[in-house]
């Protein structure tokens, strides 16, 4: 069974499909990481994610009125910006070498003046020892190069510190230096400095009672072959104290929480929350009127992976192993700024979100 890191790949193929990136191509990098290297290499793409589902809940603040018929139907459209920074990683890390990047380690062997006066097959010894001591322990590395969304024409990169390998052979009994020297795995940046990570989604705004407006997003469930089923809803709250003012207040003023939950099968499972206070007034009459509009949130965001590791044993064989880990998204703190714009029964809005990884949002719609 195919558990891989396809999620993302769906999510951006499926929610918005502006991304030419294949789950095959997340099946092939992801299969060569460890889960450690693995974190940095996707974590950018996590982060822009769970910042575009945050983005553009709210663009109207509720009004503070008893009862009331306020239905708007329309999409919306996030772009989480990536920076420079976003786009490569350097950590230090435990690392496990496979059979051929140990091989790769040790070559030096046939070009070393300690065992010049050996032969080949002596050398060989040496150096299938050699590989049989670097397969069977961790090393301390230093792991640098770009993430997901880093160059295309760059490599992930292992620099192996150098380590002193006591060994008997036939050949020679006695300690052999492996040398400090870099490794490049096969691991590139897929999106190849990807600026920006679109998405969108179908919103549904209806209000009001008591100064209260609900909001709902939600996409049909679909089957993604033997990745299991694709199911998507997003849920939210705003209410408007200033119903329970005696005096009414310049400004519509709301409370807002909001929740989503997506997931594919048993594979992966995305999950984002976001609780705030926004603030809009509206300027001119009620068929062509602008409305101004911000807030200040927190917000929160995971989303699991799950991938097979392919490496080697100690015996040489090509083995999978299940890897599975939680991310949580780098925003908290997020300052909205925005307006929407409505003509008979049309609405458009658009707002810039900063945060860490800083967002912008529109939407189109119909209003009644």
């Amino acid at each position: 069974m195919r558990k891989s890191f396809s999620l993302i790949a769906m999510v951006i193929s499926i929610i918005l499909g502006s991304i030419n990136l294949q789950a095959e191509d997340l099946d092939s990098t992801l299969s060569r990481l460890t889960e450690d290297v693995a974190k940095s290499y996707v974590d950018p793409i996590v982060s822009g994610f769970g910042a575009n589902l945050n983005s553009g809940w709210v663009h109207r603040v509720a009004k503070a009125k008893v009862m009331g018929l306020d239905l708007e139907i329309g999409v919306v459209a996030m772009g989480a910006f990536f920076k420079d920074e976003n786009k490569s990683f350097n950590k230090k890390s435990k690392f496990s070498y496979d059979r051929k990047q140990a091989a790769e380690l040790t070559n030096f062997v046939y070009s070393h003046p300690t065992f010049s006066n050996l032969n080949q097959d002596q050398k060989q010894e040496i150096q299938d020892s050699l590989i049989a001591k670097l397969i069977r322990q961790d090393f301390s590395v230093e792991i640098s190069g770009p993430t997901i969304i880093g160059r295309e024409n760059d490599s992930v990169r292992v620099h192996f510190g150098g380590e002193n390998i006591n060994i008997n052979t036939l050949g020679y009994s006695g300690t052999v230096d492996v040398p400090s020297q870099t490794t490049a795995l096969p691991v590139v940046g897929l999106l190849d400095e990807l600026p920006v990570l679109p998405m969108f989604t179908p919103q549904i705004n209806i209000g009001t009672i008591y100064g209260t407006q609900m909001a709902f997003r939600f996409l049909p469930s679909i089957t993604m072959g033997e990745l299991g089923k694709l199911n998507y809803f997003g849920f939210g709250i705003q209410h408007n104290p200033g119903m329970w003012l005696p005096q009414s207040i310049p400004l519509n003023v709301s409370l807002g929480f909001f929740t989503q939950k997506l997931k594919i099968g048993s594979i992966s499972k995305t999950r984002a929350n976001q609780i705030g206070l926004f603030v809009s007034k509206t300027f001119g009459p009620g068929l062509a009127n602008v409305t101004p509009y911000g807030g200040l949130s927190y917000e929160s965001s995971s989303m699991t992976v799950s991938y097979n590791f392919n490496t080697t044993n100690a015996m040489g064989q090509n083995i999978s192993v299940p890897i599975s880990f939680e991310l949580q998204s780098a925003n908290s703190v997020k300052l909205t700024l925005g307006a929407a714009f409505k003509l008979s029964v049309f609405n458009l809005n658009i707002d810039y979100n900063i945060a860490k990884y800083n967002t912008a949002s529109a939407g189109v719609g119909f209003i009644f």
